[in-house]
């Protein structure tokens, strides 16, 4: 019976640990970067801050300029995609979107060319008609982004 146990063929037990920890050393860089993987999905993010947000008389339509400041704080370009003037898209309302060099009367148009990459500042002018609003009403403007976030600033006008 002894001759026949020392017979048997085996691995060492060295051998044995060297393949053990071989395994486990494969298995830990596949989980980490398994780990930079999913932490690079989840940790994009976007956010959008209005640093100002202003109301001026428009003197040659008698309407109301509301001249906005926006900085993209957050880790992905943010696209946006509408504005809503008191709850309602701001067509709707009459009102345009100047932002510096083009108006827009729809939102398809402010969709393709108001894109805020990140860590980038814009301005744009919300031009609103003088015959909605009136002088001190309060006017709630918020900015909705492709990403579907909404951000909101409330304006008083002059």
């Amino acid at each position: 019976m002894r001759r026949m146990l020392k017979s048997r063929k085996a691995v060492s037990p060295v051998i044995a640990t060297i393949i053990i920890v071989a395994i486990a050393i494969s298995i830990a860089i596949a989980v980490a970067y398994w780990m930079v993987g999913i932490t690079g999905a989840f940790t994009r993010f976007e956010k959008l801050e209005i640093i100002s947000a202003y109301a001026e008389l428009n003197k040659t339509s008698k309407g109301y300029n509301v001249t906005m400041r926006v900085k993209n704080s957050g880790t992905v370009d943010v696209t946006i995609d509408l504005i809503f003037i008191n709850g309602k898209p701001f067509d709707a309302v009459g009102a345009t979107v100047w932002n510096g060099t083009t108006t827009f009367d729809a939102p398809e148009e402010l969709q393709k060319n108001l894109t805020v990459k990140t860590g980038e500042s814009r301005q744009f002018i919300v031009v609103l008609p003088a015959a909605a609003f009136n002088p001190g009403q309060s006017v709630e403007i918020t900015i909705h982004t492709a990403g579907g976030k909404e951000y909101p600033k409330n304006v008083v006008l002059p």
